[in-house]
């Protein structure tokens, strides 16, 4: 991977109607961009992540911004909100936010396509918005993704409710984690640590352990809203609004408890192509676990995800 030495780096803010302020980073190749990269970071995690990512891109001529998500980052730890998208609606607010910054994007670079990338509950929430807005947004990039939700979920969002009534919306559930997160390690045993799901790479699994910005506990009212928005996003009426000429790109690890080791990521690239959405590719890399862009093959990763996004985009 090039080192993204020729690169100018920057910040921006967005007033929200409700009064929060979206922060976030741009990253801009000092040559011509060939086209705009909007991030969607996951959830527990934040942007300043995925730097060495951006600087690969704008080694090819992408100008990237990403920004934190509500409930993330320092600005979240600093008002003690630290894992709290919201009191209502977060879900809504994150995805609208995901759509004020890519306009803003456009705006830095109005004649280029624009390119949707989201991991994890970032790739959720792509998802949402090729559906809301089809029209917006060019190619997408799936990382770390998954098709409909598991059983389980129907059964976090009856304990959401009851959880929200013991410590309140605002109030944090070691239940809820435990649900989301409690079987994610167990295929890894004997494990050296609890989060030896996210990447082989042992160095990059303690950098996430020892941020006091990653890996934290998140609200009842977080869970509510994300559990809520899972089922709409294979819905027949969302996928009804696909726009099937878009093309897509889905990436996971072999071995990714949140795509059910692959298989979940197949289940949407078929209700994709059912709608379809014919231009998709998916790549499953054996072995690898849940951040791709942080795995021990993460050259080769970025190297495929750029020719892919080269082919997406041809001479455009």
């Amino acid at each position: 991977m090039s080192s993204g030495e020729n690169v100018l780096t920057g910040t921006y803010s967005l007033p929200r109607p409700d009064g929060h302020v979206v922060n976030g980073n741009v990253w801009r190749p000092e040559g011509d961009v060939r086209a705009v990269v909007l991030i969607a970071h996951g959830l527990a995690e934040h942007i300043d992540r995925y730097d060495r990512f951006a600087r690969a891109l704008t080694d090819a001529g992408y100008m990237v911004a990403g920004h934190n998500h509500r409930g993330h980052g320092e600005d979240a730890k600093s008002a003690g909100t630290l894992g709290h998208f919201a009191n209502e609606n977060g879900w809504a607010l994150m995805v609208e936010d995901l759509r004020a910054a890519m306009a803003n994007l456009r705006e830095l670079a109005p004649e280029v396509p624009a390119v949707l990338f989201g991991h994890s509950m970032g790739s959720f929430m792509v998802q949402d918005a090729l559906g809301k807005w089809p029209g917006e947004f060019g190619p997408a990039i799936l990382s770390g993704t998954s098709g409909p939700p598991p059983a389980i979920a129907a059964l976090g969002r009856l304990i959401c409710r009851v959880e929200k009534m013991r410590v309140g919306g605002a109030g944090q559930s070691g239940l809820l984690h435990k649900m989301a997160f409690g079987d994610f390690n167990k295929s890894f045993k004997p494990a050296r640590t609890d989060l030896d799901w996210l990447s082989r790479d042992e160095g990059e699994v303690d950098k996430y352990i020892n941020s006091d910005l990653c890996g934290f506990v998140c609200s009842v009212q977080s869970w509510s809203d994300l559990l809520s928005a899972l089922p709409n996003l294979t819905s027949d009426i969302h996928i009804a609004r696909l726009d099937g000429g878009k093309p897509v790109y889905m990436f996971s690890g072999g071995r990714d408890p949140v795509g059910g080791n692959g298989k979940g990521v197949r289940a949407l690239e078929k209700i994709y192509r059912r709608q379809g959405v014919t231009d998709i590719a998916v790549t499953i890399y054996e072995d690898g676990r849940h951040e791709m862009l942080n795995e021990i093959n993460r050259d080769q990763v970025v190297a495929e995800l750029l020719n892919w996004l080269d082919g997406a985009l041809g001479d455009r």
